[in-house]
């Protein structure tokens, strides 16, 4: 039994301690039914309906029942509008860094990609940045059976062949499906060697069909769609653990999760507009360096609006393309910004462009 002065001083409700309940079996087994009744009476206007007209057989069903019956009822997140600075025709700093780049097959169908220094259109690479000799340079590198990022992280996978890779300054992420090497890598910056520092195999039940990998500084969300539900895992500081989302957010199937500060959210139109919708219409990306930032995509490829979640701001950007060719939305000395190219400025021969009718089709 835990002591209810700790229960008080944690500041600890019904749904935290649903939460720290699902983390390890030792927690599990501390919390009492007595804990759930004190905290659940406290909380709950009419606790006893949970408990004496159904059949659960205990207080702390009672307690995840309150917590279910809760989703939907709680205030949503609101955003507040706001203006990041803009450059127009403006060469992009050296220490650029561009956020929320498109991924997997998003990157594959759009017909432009950016990158930190500009951007890859049908007829190869246009430098758009202050230093012209400067060129792509890939973030994943394997060699020898060794995977290496821009941070220099370095994990030992030998020959197995990632269907999923994720990477930050914090982590490197690698996930395997084949019928020999199934499993989840994990490498965290700050521990010696190439070894893997967490490693699971596919006697983890997850791992037996197609799950999402989030990663965030060291932060890893493992998500498994099912018909009966969605489950969710995590590794942090090297634990694998099965956790309970927060329930301030109705989880969606044609939602987008994201993370920031190790929570979990859910995505609807609270964040991204009222008239937006999760069909195929939209993508949402989340940037794996710059956790705080995401961005809604159209299906062009083009970016529609850029949010930050540690501070909750929001900004349009889907009315600057009426008048810009390019826009690249990025960091530069820790700094929000948001360049835009037009076509004139992209048809000059000083950027080394030739006028590529191909650029001027999407």
């Amino acid at each position: 039994m835990l002591p209810w002065e700790l229960l008080s001083r944690l500041g600890l409700d019904v749904q935290s301690l649903v939460s720290l309940s699902q983390t390890c079996r030792a927690w599990f087994y501390a919390i009492s039914d007595q804990d759930w009744e004190q905290l659940l009476t406290k909380e709950c206007p009419n606790p006893w309906m949970y408990y004496t007209y159904s059949p659960r057989a205990s207080w702390r069903a009672c307690a995840v029942a309150y917590v279910k019956g809760r989703r939907g009822k709680l205030p949503p997140r609101h955003f507040s509008k706001h203006t990041w600075p803009v450059y127009v025709d403006t060469p992009l700093p050296t220490d650029f860094y561009s956020l929320c780049k498109q991924t997997g097959t998003m990157q594959e169908e759009a017909p432009l990609v950016f990158c930190d220094n500009g951007f890859f259109s049908n007829s190869g690479f246009v430098n758009l940045s202050e230093d012209q000799e400067s060129f792509y340079e890939p973030h994943i590198w394997y060699e020898d059976g060794i995977l290496s990022n821009a941070h220099g992280i370095e994990m030992e996978i030998g020959p197995k062949r990632p269907c999923v890779i994720r990477s930050s300054p914090h982590a490197l992420v690698v996930l395997f499906e084949h019928n020999i090497h199934t499993g989840l890598y994990v490498k965290f910056r700050d521990t010696p060697g190439r070894a893997p520092d967490v490693k699971l195999d596919k006697t983890v039940s997850f791992l037996y069909s197609s799950c999402t990998i989030y990663l965030f500084y060291n932060f890893v969300l493992i998500v498994k769609r099912e018909s009966y539900g969605t489950k969710f895992y995590t590794v942090w500081h090297g634990v694998f653990t099965k956790i309970t989302p927060p329930m301030d957010q109705v989880w969606r199937r044609d939602g987008v999760l994201l993370c920031w500060d190790g929570n979990i959210w859910a995505t609807d139109s609270t964040v991204w507009g009222a008239n937006v919708g999760f069909g195929t219409s939209v993508k949402v990306v989340q940037d794996e360096e710059f956790g705080q930032y995401a961005a809604l995509y159209n299906q062009e490829g083009l970016c529609q609006r850029l949010i930050d979640l540690k501070n909750k701001f929001y900004m349009d950007v889907g009315d600057m393309h009426a008048n810009t060719l390019i826009t690249l939305i990025g960091v530069s000395y820790e700094e929000v910004g948001i360049y835009t190219f037009t076509k004139s400025y992209l048809a000059n021969t000083i950027m080394g462009y030739q006028g590529d009718s191909d650029l001027f089709t999407i």
